[in-house]
């Protein structure tokens, strides 16, 4: 008689329940790896932002209050001055975080003059880029 070579049922599911152990371990730090590169990613975004703005305002020397809240982003409606070819930033930046990809971004309310604000349009990060501040959680 021949013996049969090959893997019995026992052994097949020893290895399959390893990777299933494997996956259940790894799937969620994966999760929240891309997570928290999403939110450093439209931190950068924000800020890059708040810089172009504040570039604008010194080279045409006005004031930030007197500009007034803009939406910056790819269906925005006040884009030319910061964003365009001839300008800050060649393409709007895109937030990962909402459809249309807009912020907003202006003087902070109750803020001094100087102080340039940018806001993520997402719900999962609606905090704020403030120049010289930094980022803060709502």
């Amino acid at each position: 008689m021949k013996k049969q070579k090959g893997f019995t049922l026992v052994e097949i599911m020893i290895v399959v329940a390893i990777i299933g152990l494997l996956a259940a371990i790894a799937i969620p730090n994966f999760v929240k790896a891309r997570a928290r590169a999403r939110e450093a990613s439209e931190i950068q975004t924000m800020r890059t932002l708040a810089s172009a703005y504040e570039q604008y305002v010194i080279e045409y020397n006005v004031e930030i209050s007197t500009m007034g809240t803009r939406i910056i982003g790819p269906s925005g409606a006040n884009n030319s001055q910061v964003a365009g070819p001839a300008n800050y930033l060649k393409v709007p930046p895109r937030s990962v975080y909402d459809s249309t990809g807009n912020f907003t971004v202006g003087n902070l309310s109750g803020a001094s003059n100087q102080v340039i604000y940018v806001k993520s349009p997402g719900s999962e990060l609606s905090g704020t880029y403030t120049l010289g501040g930094g980022y803060t959680s709502p």
